[in-house]
């Protein structure tokens, strides 16, 4: 004689194949497998609003398949409780966790096309894929998808609105496309030159100048490291010596030769590549 269905009105219904049993009935599910036990069976339950899957093999993984409508087998999760879970899209993984986040791409690996992750507090995606970027977009109120941010890692990184690049990272600096507004603009110490054969070599928007080899008197009469509508504020860096800026000589088109020779003299200058030479803007001269 061979079991088929065996049940306790006042506990479990136990299922038979060929002699074994593979179901077994529990007050909020059920268990399943080969010569069923709790050790290394499945176990399907409800609680509650909650339906859980469990393998209770120590180690084992639960995988979950199906058969697309040509009958080939597909996996569409497969869980490990030591190491990864992994979802799939039409047989091919596309998500896996790892010990920080998860990996995102069309084979996640170490080498995924995208890597989420938290490590200390600070959260972090990646493009794996070397030399490719990011970019963010949304739809707008109409339905249609609008950039937002793009970044390359070789390159620039912008922000748009509306669809249109505002503000632009550049090698030596960011590009903004419109009105630029502040509570203030503040431009710190660039440090000092000195001049060498009538000319230095700018670096910020404010710097000092000194003579050649603290000479009591040295002329300027070029300027390098302009760009187009840079602005220039320079100042003396020893009252002891004078700086002579000489209008029309070299790249300068002063109002006139203009001498710093106070720690507090200023001229303030603005660089046109049209021309590839500065423009007076203003100076202050104080005698004492």
């Amino acid at each position: 004689t061979t079991n088929m269905i065996v049940g306790s009105p006042d506990g479990s219904v136990d299922l038979y194949y060929d002699g074994s049993k593979v179901v077994e009935t529990t007050t909020n599910g059920l268990y399943f497998g080969n010569g069923v036990s709790g050790a290394n069976a499945g176990f399907l339950s409800f609680a509650g609003t909650q339906v859980s899957l469990k393998n209770y093999v120590h180690g084992g993984t639960l995988v979950l398949q199906g058969e697309d409508t040509g009958g080939t087998s597909r996996s569409f999760f497969h869980g490990d409780p030591d190491g990864q879970t992994t979802i799939y899209d039409a047989g091919s993984a596309v998500l896996a966790t790892h010990s920080t986040g998860i990996r995102v791409g069309t084979s996640p690996s170490s080498t995924a096309e995208l890597t989420i992750a938290s490590d200390g507090g600070i959260a972090t995606i990646v493009n794996k894929n070397h030399g490719f970027g990011f970019t963010f977009a949304a739809e707008d109120a109409g339905g249609t998808q609008q950039t937002l941010i793009t970044a390359d890692p070789d390159g620039e990184t912008g922000l748009r609105y509306a669809g249109s690049t505002k503000l632009e990272t550049k090698n030596g600096g960011v590009t903004v496309t419109g009105t630029l507004t502040a509570d203030r603009l503040a431009a710190p110490d660039a440090g000092e030159l000195t001049i060498a054969s009538a000319a230095i070599t700018v670096t910020g928007t404010r710097h000092t100048v000194d003579t050649e080899s603290d000479a009591a008197t040295d002329d300027l009469e070029t300027i390098n490291g302009g760009v187009d509508g840079a602005l220039l504020i320079l100042t003396a860096a020893d009252a002891a010596r004078t700086v002579v800026l000489k209008d029309n000589t070299g790249n300068l088109r002063l109002n006139g030769d203009f001498s710093l020779d106070h720690s507090r003299d200023t001229i303030m200058l603005m660089y046109r590549s049209a021309n590839a030479d500065w423009l007076e803007l203003s100076r202050t001269d104080i005698d004492a």
